[in-house]
């Protein structure tokens, strides 16, 4: 629980959650990918339909930076730095606990 009351959100910086640690496994743009995702971040049980959509959709060259604010554990971010094989990538967001795992 929060300091509120309410139970931690994905947005929390530090979520109270406890630790499960877990591997989820998805095809992204023709290729596995492995993620570690754990309680207290978004999507936790995988990537879900929306970030599958914005994956498939976006372009990413292969000499191009990446900037994902907001990375959760890391699915677009790490997509599309596999995508961006020449450039580089930062992946950032408020939760520590999502930022850690990506």
């Amino acid at each position: 629980m929060s300091r509120t009351g309410s139970a931690d959100h994905y947005f929390a910086a530090a979520p109270r959650a406890p630790h499960r640690v877990r591997e989820v496994q998805a095809w992204l743009r023709g290729r596995e990918f492995r993620f570690a995702t754990d309680r207290g971040v978004f999507a936790r049980g995988g990537v879900d339909r929306g970030t599958r959509l914005l994956i498939e959709a976006m372009e990413v060259g292969p000499g191009d930076d990446v900037l994902d604010l907001g990375c959760g554990y890391g699915p677009v971010g790490l997509v599309a730095a596999a995508l961006a094989e020449r450039g580089r990538a930062w992946l950032v967001d408020i939760n520590e606990r999502a930022a850690a795992l990506a």
